[in-house]
């Protein structure tokens, strides 16, 4: 991970690096804020679509060159994740994930 300076520095980082920066910003902003790490499951034929590769192999290579790790499961991609959640009080919902 680049840390959240480099990656504004840098403007550019995965998803660990942009959650980062986002938990940074919020919590700078008084607003509770943190790290959720799961798993996404993924049509393969809506992962290839959205990388622009042609097969499944490809989809899987793409996102294990960029350090993101994947695993074909039948018709699915299955890729670990981080994503943000934040507490904010004015809304009715409790939590938002970003």
């Amino acid at each position: 991970m680049k840390g959240a300076e480099w990656t504004l520095h840098e403007r550019a980082g995965n998803d660990f690096d942009q959650a980062n920066v986002l938990v940074e910003l919020l919590r700078a902003s008084g607003i509770p804020a943190y790290f959720v790490y799961g798993t996404v499951e993924m049509p393969v034929e809506r992962a290839r679509a959205w990388l622009d590769v042609k097969d499944a192999n490809e989809v899987i290579e793409a996102f294990q060159r960029n350090g993101i790790p994947a695993r074909l499961e039948g018709d699915n991609i299955i890729f670990e994740h981080v994503w943000v959640e934040a507490y904010i009080p004015f809304v009715e919902r409790e939590f938002f994930r970003f």
